[in-house]
C-alpha cells in the first residue's frame, strides 16, 4: 500500500481517549526527567490526537509550532507565546509570536497518523515535520507520540522522511531498534 492508501485507511481509527493521554504523558514525563535540561518541541494536539502537552515543567525549554498557510515551513515559537485556535481547532501561536531557529532543538516531541515500530512514520501528508526535522539538524532527537494500539510493524518511506529515535506510547517510552 502507498502512503496515501495508508492515510485513508487509518483515518477511521477511535480518537485517543483522555485516559490514554495521560497514561502517554506520565510515561513521557519520567523519561524526559532523565535527559538533561533541554529545548523540547512539543505539539499542541489537533481533536483526537495524544495530548502530551501536561508534560511541560520548569526544567526544559518549551516550544510549539505555528502551522504557516499554504506549503511554508511550520515556525518554532517558545510554548508560553500567545495563541490562536487554527481552522482545524487546535491552538497555534499567533504569527507575531517570537520565533526560534529549528536548530536550537534538542528533543522533538513528535505527533503523526502512525508510526511503525521500527521508527518510519506518516503524517498527514504536507511534509512540514519532514521540513522541521530538516532544519533541525540530524542531532535533534525525534520522539513519536502514539498508542500501542495505533502501532505498525513498519511503514514506507522516502528518503526525506525522518525516523523516530524513541516512541513513547501509553507502556512505557521505548528506544528504536532498527
Amino acid at each position: 500500500m502507498d502512503k496515501a492508501a495508508i492515510r485513508t485507511a487509518l483515518q477511521g481509527r477511535p480518537p485517543v481517549t483522555a485516559e490514554e493521554s495521560e497514561r502517554v504523558a506520565e510515561h513521557l514525563r519520567e523519561w524526559l526527567a532523565a535527559q538533561p535540561p533541554s529545548s523540547v518541541l512539543v505539539y499542541l494536539p489537533m481533536p483526537g490526537e495524544v495530548d502530551v502537552t501536561p508534560v511541560v515543567d520548569e526544567r526544559h525549554r518549551w516550544f510549539v509550532t505555528r502551522t504557516p498557510g499554504g506549503r511554508r515551513p511550520l515556525t518554532v515559537h517558545p510554548f508560553a507565546a500567545p495563541r490562536e485556535i487554527h481552522r482545524f481547532g487546535y491552538e497555534q501561536p499567533v504569527a507575531e509570536a517570537p520565533t526560534v531557529e529549528p536548530s536550537a532543538l534538542d528533543i522533538v516531541l513528535t505527533p503523526s497518523l502512525a508510526f511503525g515500530r521500527d521508527g518510519s512514520r506518516i503524517g498527514w501528508g504536507m511534509g512540514y515535520y519532514d521540513g522541521l526535522f530538516g532544519s533541525a539538524g540530524e542531532a535533534v532527537v525525534a520522539v513519536g507520540i502514539t498508542l500501542d494500539r495505533l502501532l505498525v510493524d513498519s511503514l514506507p518511506t522516502e528518503a526525506h522522511d525522518r525516523w523516530m529515535d524513541w516512541l513513547a506510547t501509553d507502556s512505557g517510552v521505548h528506544r528504536v531498534v532498527r
